[in-house]
C-alpha cells in the first residue's frame, strides 16, 4: 500500500461543508470513510482512484443501511465528487473532482480526472444551493 495524504482540510472543502450541512457530522464521517475505503481498495489499473466493493462491505464500513447509503451516494454523485456504478453486481466507486487532487497517492502526481469539477460558475452554485434547500 502506498502512502496517501492525510485528509487534512476535508471539512473545509466545499463538499465537506455541504455534506456536513446536509447530513451533519455523521455525513462528514461517512465521507471520510468513503475516501478511505476507495483509497485502501483502489484498483491501480485505472487513472482515477476506483474501488469495487461488495454492498455489504460498503454498508458495514459506513455504518448505515442501504437507504441511507443510497441517499448519501446520490448526493456525492450529484456534487460531482464521486462516480458510482455496478461492476459484476458490486458497487464501483470512483473519486473525481476535488477529492482526486486532495487524496492522490504521494507517489503519483496530483491531478484532476476528466472535466468533472464541482461547479465552474456562480450560477451553477446558486442552482445547487437552491435545489439543496
Amino acid at each position: 500500500m502506498s502512502a496517501t495524504r492525510f485528509p487534512l482540510g476535508l471539512s473545509e472543502m466545499v463538499i465537506g461543508r455541504k455534506v456536513e450541512q446536509r447530513f451533519g457530522l455523521l455525513g462528514l464521517g461517512r465521507l471520510l470513510k468513503l475516501v478511505e475505503l476507495v483509497i485502501e481498495r483502489m484498483d491501480g489499473s485505472r487513472a482515477a482512484p476506483t474501488a469495487v466493493v461488495a454492498w455489504g462491505d460498503f454498508l458495514a464500513a459506513l455504518h448505515c443501511n442501504q437507504e441511507d447509503a443510497g441517499e448519501f451516494l446520490a448526493y456525492c454523485d450529484h456534487a460531482r465528487v464521486l462516480d458510482r456504478g455496478d461492476e459484476e453486481g458490486r458497487l464501483r466507486l470512483t473519486l473525481v473532482g476535488e477529492l482526486v487532487a486532495r487524496f492522490a497517492p504521494l507517489d503519483a502526481p496530483a491531478q484532476a480526472v476528466g472535466d468533472r469539477q464541482l461547479f465552474s460558475t456562480d450560477k451553477q452554485w446558486v442552482e445547487w444551493f437552491k435545489s439543496d434547500l
